[in-house]
């Protein structure tokens, strides 16, 4: 954790997929990025690894069970039983390859959950705030329907949906790959669900994403999440927080610290929608910013 003098709250910041946080957290304390600025000073900022990652038991696996997993998409059902096989053993390395034994089981999203709800009562706060990227966004999603009583200033940059059905595009694409990824997963699935939204959160989108499609975190705000805001930085790259002096980073941080959501507006580096409104289409991609403002984090240094 970071801990100002005086803060005004807790700030839960998870960084997406098995990115190593603590990393970031050193970073921030040490004041090796300027991403956290306006907030270290505001906010106790809690960072934790997920489980089955870095500090937090970190499962082990066969990288011969990777490189065993066909290269392309299948084709019929005999190259998608293949596949599954594939994807069977790459979960089973991992049930070999940890330890304790049976700890896969108990990784989920769930768990993640819970572990957040623990941690808030070990803190003794009534509520918490929450920076999601990417993946981190799924779990602070989840978190917020599960305790909805201990929402404050909820900020997601780069969505992952849940329950998403019937879409087209880029975004359901990339679902389709996730999928077949974890065909083999050999235990009970968690049943896939759209409950709506009841929070005024922040979601943040660019619209070219090739991790997390701009298409989800639309999905999200448009069908889930009717009474939050959607910011959309228009340039291209995976979450917009990590470039800390853009528009967007402001407004996010603006967000994370006062709980009002943003003001509609129709720019050309960024767009806001209020809730309720419908976005307009992506622009041509040949037509929207470059360098810096278009998220080119290389045009920083």
């Amino acid at each position: 954790m970071i801990r100002p003098p005086n803060p005004s709250g807790v700030l839960f910041v998870n960084t997406g997929g098995s990115d190593p946080v603590v990393v970031v957290a050193w970073e921030a304390a040490l004041r090796r990025t300027e991403m956290f600025s306006g907030l270290s000073n505001h906010y106790d900022m809690m960072f934790m690894d997920i489980r089955g990652t870095y500090g937090s038991n970190m499962i082990s696996l066969s990288l011969d069970a990777v490189a065993a997993l066909p290269p392309t998409y299948p084709q019929n059902e005999s190259e998608y039983s293949q596949y599954k096989k594939g994807s069977a053993a790459f979960f089973q390395s991992w049930i070999d390859n940890s330890s304790p034994p049976g700890i896969l089981q108990f990784v989920s999203t769930k768990e993640v959950v819970q572990d957040y709800e623990q941690i808030r009562k070990a803190l003794g706060y009534r509520k918490i705030h929450f920076l999601g990227e990417s993946y981190g966004t799924y779990w602070g999603y989840q978190y917020g329907l599960a305790f909805p009583d201990r929402v404050g200033n909820f900020a997601l940059d780069s969505g992952v949906p849940h329950g998403m059905r019937d879409e087209t595009g880029i975004g359901m694409t990339v679902t389709w790959e996730l999928q077949l990824a974890c065909s083999g997963w050999p235990f009970p699935e968690a049943p896939e669900t759209s409950d709506p939204n009841p929070h005024k959160m922040l979601f943040v989108t660019a619209d070219y994403d090739a991790d997390s499609p701009t298409e989800w975190t639309t999905y999200i705000w448009e069908k889930q999440a009717r009474r939050s805001a959607m910011l959309v930085r228009h340039g291209d790259g995976h979450v917009s927080f990590q470039l800390p002096n853009h528009p967007s980073s402001l407004i996010t941080k603006e967000f994370l610290r006062s709980g009002r959501l943003p003001e509609a507006r129709n720019g050309t580096i960024v767009s806001v929608y209020s809730p309720g409104t419908r976005r307009d289409p992506i622009p041509d991609p040949y037509l929207v910013q470059t360098g810096t403002m278009g998220g080119e984090i290389e045009s920083n240094n």
